[in-house]
């Protein structure tokens, strides 16, 4: 027995002389990267001595690290779990095309860095200047909070106004007054699914906050679809569509529902172009309002212009973020600390609170402990890449009005927000949520309601 606690206590001791060592020699090599570069290579400099690629960017970035005795174990352990949050090779494409990036990239760099959370300790040992310096978080976060501002609206934070992930709902977004009328008529249309069986209203009620609260809608032959019906309010906010991904603008998603056999179930526009264009006084009104008339792409066009007024602006959120630091209740602020603080809002980000990426289900927990009860939806965006990365990840839904969106998650499986909250909790961020915690977080999702003009008041919230 005196052996093996001898054994031990050398080993803690190594540990603790490695640990102290790296400290030492951190402190000695890890420098911020000199002023006179420009911000771009000062970024890129902390980004490769931080050995950022080396888990979030596939293994032919591991290079020899991954062949190191133990070490190398463990970082290939560690890359298995990053990529789950984040597989940079992508977007690593678009930074040397010089496209824009997707803001999420930014919100999630901008929580690590702010918490100075990454790299894991196990790397800082080793890899001395790999440690994220308050140097390096100043220059860093200088970058990320530029590039948020002037592609995507964020006020730059101050000591007065810290960094918010989400921002307010606008009044309004740009429409064509004529056009949006076209689009109300025809998301109230069953002659826009075969046999004249349904319409856009159906699944998606405007009266029930965008959706139909079915775990799975029914289509056109009495069959219920493969996944959950997302809302159509404030859809126009998000720049990913379906459960799995698969669309990137709100046109595509129209066609998509259009020819699918489940849903609408049109053998092709061309035949809804045919059977609309039998109403003169339909036709005429596309006629006066786009210059090629009634086709298939204006009537697209017009659909999205009446979506793009489904937005539910002025919720009390909003107002907090605007500066009425009374629009919320004392649980609301604190539920919304805590959901800034298990990383909530690094997915649930941007104006939706949401919608603007597909993220992996269940990076703490498997969200499918019984793999031989998988469906071919559980596949998520996968179903679109072929991606084995993808497997299992779907968009993240926006927030807003998720208190009158039920049920939730792709397969239904939350019947009520407090269920949804819960298990989100646990599969993603490993928190058994207690009842205060738990109330504090549905307070502060309540203050995401907005306003819409044609919302009636016989809306119902779920009772939890």
């Amino acid at each position: 027995m005196k052996k093996v606690l001898s054994i031990f206590w050398k080993i803690i001791a190594t540990l603790i002389m490695l640990i102290g060592m790296g400290i030492f020699f951190s402190r000695i090599k890890n420098k911020t990267p000199p002023d006179t570069l420009s911000s771009t290579e000062q970024i890129e400099i902390i980004i490769d001595q931080g050995g950022c690629l080396i888990c979030h960017a596939g293994p032919e970035y591991m290079h020899t690290h991954a062949q190191l005795p133990v070490v190398g174990t463990i970082i290939q352990n560690q890359a298995k779990r990053a990529l789950k949050f984040y597989n940079v090779s992508k977007v690593l494409d678009r930074y040397y095309s010089k496209k824009h990036i997707d803001e999420v990239v930014f919100i999630k760099m901008q929580n690590v860095l702010t918490k100075r959370s990454m790299p894991p300790i196990i790397y800082r040992v080793f890899f001395w200047e790999s440690p994220i310096t308050k140097g390096k978080q100043e220059v860093f976060l200088n970058w990320t909070h530029h590039y948020l501002e002037r592609n995507y609206g964020y006020p730059y934070p101050t000591k007065e106004h810290p960094f918010e992930p989400i921002l307010p709902v606008p009044d309004s977004l740009e429409t064509h007054p004529a056009k949006v009328a076209l689009g109300r008529l025809l998301y109230h249309d069953p002659r826009l699914s075969s046999h004249n069986s349904l319409s856009c209203m159906v699944c998606h009620n405007t009266e029930t906050a965008g959706t139909d609260h079915a775990p799975f809608s029914i289509g056109v032959y009495n069959q219920p679809v493969a996944a959950n019906t997302l809302s159509t309010f404030n859809t126009a906010l998000h720049s990913v569509f379906f459960w799995n991904g698969r669309s990137a603008t709100l046109e595509d998603v129209i066609f998509d529902h259009l020819t699918d056999p489940i849903k609408m179930n049109i053998n092709s526009l061309d035949s809804i172009i045919q059977v609309l264009s039998q109403d003169k006084e339909l036709t005429d009104r596309f006629a006066e309002t786009y210059p090629t008339g009634l086709t298939d792409s204006s009537l697209a066009d017009a659909l999205v212009q009446y979506i793009k007024t489904l937005i539910t602006p002025n919720a009390p959120f909003d107002k907090y973020l605007k500066g009425d630091k009374n629009a919320i209740s004392p649980e609301a602020k604190e539920g919304y600390a805590l959901f800034k603080n298990l990383g909530c809002a690094t997915c649930h980000a941007g104006v939706g609170a949401g919608g603007l990426s597909v993220e992996y289900t269940g990076t703490a927990h498997t969200y499918y402990p019984d793999p031989s009860k998988l469906v071919v939806e559980d596949m998520g965006h996968y179903q679109v890449t072929g991606d084995i990365m993808d497997m299992h990840r779907f968009k993240v839904p926006g927030l807003r009005n998720i208190n009158l969106t039920y049920p939730y998650f792709h397969d239904a499986a939350a019947q009520n927000l407090r269920i949804a909250v819960g298990a989100m909790a646990y599969h993603q961020r490993n928190k058994k949520l207690n009842t205060k915690e738990l109330t504090c977080i549905l307070e502060f999702l309540k203050t995401l309601t907005g306003e819409h003009p044609s919302e009636p008041q016989s809306i119902q919230e779920k009772k939890e």
